[in-house]
């Protein structure tokens, strides 16, 4: 027989009057909570409130010590879970993706009427999503910060901070192509060519205003000055966007390290991608000559040969991290007569062709040789 030893019962806590200072008494309660400290609070002034305050602390002490914690904790404020499920984002997820939550968070708890877990209810979640939508915002903007509060609550369930989502079964607007705003779409073989056209124009243009000692102007339409005589050019940047369809902060972030030139092949780290996964991309032989070429430009430029730490693409006055503004432009300025003849919208973020990428993988993979290195030909997911 097994002796089981029971300890001693916690109590309903002392709750007694405390005068301090020259304002009125206060009844100031002192229990003993679920982990086994002395607690001490002050209540109320009034000994009925206080009582029923008495009453709601420990039968909230009694639910966690029977594990029974998780339905009082629907009581806890909505702000004290958003703000919990951000610091624990911090640990893992990216600065843009802790900002962008943040502030969907506070824009949906600003309309939303409940403060706390308990005071939600889906009625209330959809009305605010149709506010979002009367406002101008897309179906998909409005299901990601209705999204945003729901996994938050989600998270705040598995941490065993509340016993269940109160959103949960939130049906998200349809997203199909009927409904969006702007249609996003892959460039066209006709698009392609006048981009890397617009490039390579912009940087034969920028070459004779060096040599006649003037003001070199980017593709953005901004006047800047060029203290060095030497500029570096763009259109790689853009032949490789368009070929490889990467990325634009993975490309920013590419270094002379990832390059194998010899086996034709660009390897992105995991640190760089979104996915947090690294993965390997096949190049031509062509554009890895173009490349050389660059690698050797920038010896000339910044005066000293480019270390495996130095970025592949630089700015045309040879600093780190291509223009984001500049791509943004050159998309403008070779697709403005198809966006407005077909009603939707290049994908400026990252200068991305589908068709383009996909074909050339395929020709890589086809007439790949044997003595090239087995990862150049790792699969290279497209990009739907």
């Amino acid at each position: 027989m097994i002796d089981i030893k029971l300890g001693r019962a916690l109590g309903p806590g002392n709750l007694q009057r405390v005068q301090r200072g020259a304002g009125e008494p206060r009844w100031t309660l002192s229990w003993t909570d679920a982990r086994g400290n002395r607690r001490k609070r002050a209540l109320s002034t009034d000994r009925r409130v206080a009582e029923r305050m008495r009453n709601s602390i420990i039968s909230s002490r009694d639910l966690d010590l029977a594990g029974l914690g998780q339905i009082e904790g629907q009581s806890r404020a909505l702000i004290e879970i958003c703000n919990a499920y951000i610091a624990d984002l911090r640990t893992h997820a990216s600065a843009s993706h802790i900002v962008n939550t943040q502030a969907a968070l506070k824009r949906v708890l600003g309309l939303v009427d409940a403060r706390r877990v308990c005071d939600l209810v889906v009625h209330d979640v959809l009305r605010v999503r149709a506010e979002l939508l009367v406002e101008g915002l897309s179906r998909r903007t409005a299901n990601l910060q209705v999204d945003r509060l729901s996994a938050a609550l989600a998270w705040a369930v598995k941490a065993k901070l509340i016993a269940a989502n109160p959103i949960a079964g939130i049906t998200r607007l349809p997203e199909t192509e009927a409904y969006q705003k702007r249609v996003r779409r892959s460039l066209t073989d006709d698009e392609i060519a006048r981009v890397i056209a617009a490039a390579m124009e912009d940087d034969r243009r920028c070459e004779a205003l060096l040599d006649r000692g003037g003001m070199s102007e980017s593709l953005a339409g901004t006047p800047e000055e060029t203290p060095s005589d030497r500029r570096v050019p763009q259109a790689p940047l853009f032949r490789f966007l368009l070929e490889s369809g990467c990325r634009y902060g993975e490309t920013r972030a590419m270094t002379w390290g990832d390059v194998d030139l010899d086996d034709c092949v660009v390897t992105l780290k995991a640190a760089t991608t979104k996915a947090r996964r690294s993965r390997c991309i096949p190049i031509r032989h062509e554009f890895a000559h173009e490349l050389r070429r660059l690698r050797e430009l920038h010896t000339r430029v910044l005066r000293r040969p480019p270390g495996a730490a130095g970025n592949v693409f630089l700015t045309p006055e040879g600093a780190n991290g291509a223009r984001r503004a500049t791509t943004s432009a050159a998309c403008s300025i070779a697709c403005s007569n198809s966006r407005r003849s077909r009603g939707s919208t290049p994908k400026a973020a990252r200068l991305i062709c589908t068709r383009c990428a996909v074909r050339a993988h395929r020709r890589l993979r086809e007439g790949a040789s044997a003595s090239r290195s087995p990862r150049s030909c790792l699969s290279t997911r497209r990009r739907r």
